[in-house]
């Protein structure tokens, strides 16, 4: 009911009574980075919210193997569709950095939901938009070369979580992890940052990446 980032999540605009609600049974989840907020194949049981932190989204794609698919930041909904849809987690949810997650009975969720046509519309959009993102992200790397598809993810990070002062990006990602998020294997995500880096567009240092010019990653991302 004090959340600062509130406004910026699917609850904004919604009335006291209404918060009260989802504050009766509403309670917070620290997880330290890399630990796991839900497996691929459970069944979700609350309505969760991420408050603080980043969090990836992990596909197992065969035996052993899994592929990141999405990054979350505040005030994003973790496993949205499939509190929706009432069924399983397709995916896996992990704190790629110290966060925490807002945890509400989705039953009081729901209960919310069926009296509020507002949020209900709210919910439709939100699902389009996730629709429309997955789709724009399949149709975007298909049809781009290494170098424009590195670029683009690069740039997507920088609006996504942000830099610093010295165009530092906020996040902090291992190269199988950019490899996944950029459509590529490792050996080709490690050899298109440092031929970027060559070019001084970029700059690494370990898992720190910074982007050195702006104009010319904007360029090549749009290359075919």
């Amino acid at each position: 009911m004090n959340c600062l980032v509130k406004r910026d999540s699917l609850l904004d605009e919604l009335s006291f009574e209404e918060l009260e609600i989802l504050e009766s049974r509403r309670h917070p989840i620290f997880y330290e980075k890399g630990e796991t907020i839900f497996k691929e194949g459970s069944v979700p049981g609350n309505y969760l919210c991420l408050s603080s932190g980043k969090v990836k989204i992990v596909k197992q794609i065969k035996e052993g193997k899994t592929k990141i698919i999405d990054l979350k930041k505040p005030v994003e909904s973790l496993g949205f569709q499939s509190l929706i849809s009432k069924s399983e987690y397709d995916y896996s949810a992990i704190a790629i950095e110290n966060s925490q997650v807002c945890s509400i009975h989705k039953d009081d969720f729901f209960k919310v939901v069926e009296k509020n046509p507002k949020l209900s519309l709210k919910i439709i959009e939100y699902l389009n938009q996730l629709l429309d993102k997955s789709t724009n992200k399949f149709l975007i790397y298909s049809s781009k070369n290494m170098g424009s598809k590195m670029s683009y993810l690069l740039l997507l990070l920088k609006d996504f979580f942000g830099v610093d002062e010295e165009n530092k990006l906020l996040v902090k990602l291992s190269r199988k992890e950019i490899a996944d998020l950029s459509d590529m294997d490792i050996s080709n995500a490690i050899r298109t940052l440092s031929n970027l880096a060559s070019k001084n567009l970029i700059k690494l240092d370990n898992k720190d990446i910074y982007l050195e010019n702006l104009e010319a990653l904007k360029l090549l991302s749009e290359k075919k």
